[in-house]
């Protein structure tokens, strides 16, 4: 919703709440949490808390290192046991 209220879509963001209200209401019987709450009432004050300054730096995310590769004696490199050979049904 964040992202599409910052893109200009504020309508889209709105509608995505709405639907999260209907899903959670329909299906959970619940209300959404007080975050969600207060981000639907920010979108339609279009509250200025909402939007990136130029001054604000950038985020920066960085990819998460890849795993080691099994070694011969971790359970992931050895043979799977032969499948279930039970009675048949």
């Amino acid at each position: 919703m964040l992202a599409l209220h910052r893109g200009g879509q504020s309508s889209r963001a709105l509608a995505v709440s709405r639907r999260t209200r209907t899903v959670l209401a329909e299906e959970l019987g619940i209300d959404p949490g007080d975050g969600l709450s207060r981000l639907e009432l920010a979108i339609l004050r279009n509250d200025q808390a909402l939007t990136i300054s130029a001054d604000q730096p950038p985020v920066t995310m960085t990819a998460p290192a890849l795993l080691p590769r099994p070694s011969a004696t971790s359970p992931a490199a050895r043979p799977s046991s032969p499948p279930w050979t039970g009675p048949p049904r």
